[in-house]
């Protein structure tokens, strides 16, 4: 290996460390990102879900005189256990959501960490101009607090 490859492979043995840094500040996640993410996931529950209910609904509408039914009890019954198999499928897919945000709480534990909280993303989309008059009551209580405890 000549002095010029040596020089050029050392240039870039020095860049290396410098791209990983790089890389790894850029793909780092912040609590509001990660906060932004879980929400769309928990939307994604709620849209399956319902597209999920419509579409059994539709096919029990459509197959119901092939099920063969003699008493409507019996088609009840058909239709309560599709429908627990439709909850089954949105519990374990909002439980993976409530998981992740679990997880995100203990990757950022500070106060945002609270946002994180499954009843609070389903306040935050229930009733998204209620859940900010909240959050801002909160945030002012939680900087007053922080005042008084500084001239303590």
């Amino acid at each position: 290996m000549g002095a010029m490859e040596f020089k050029i492979v050392l240039k870039n043995l020095l860049f290396l460390p410098i791209i990983f840094i790089c890389l790894h500040f850029t793909s780092c996640t912040t609590p509001k990102s990660q906060g932004e993410k879980l929400g769309h996931e928990l939307c994604d529950c709620k849209k399956q879900y319902a597209n999920n209910l419509n579409n059994v609904y539709q096919d029990y509408l459509a197959n119901f005189d092939s099920f063969g039914f003699t008493t409507s009890q019996e088609a009840s019954q058909k239709w309560q256990e599709i429908l627990n198999l439709e909850k089954k499928n949105y519990d374990e897919c909002t439980t993976k959501v409530d998981q992740k945000c679990k997880e995100a709480k203990t990757k950022f534990q500070t106060d945002v960490g609270q946002m994180f909280d499954p009843d609070d993303l389903q306040k935050a989309m229930s009733n998204p101009q209620k859940y900010a008059k909240e959050v801002a009551k909160k945030q002012k209580s939680f900087a007053k607090n922080l005042e008084k405890n500084k001239e303590k």
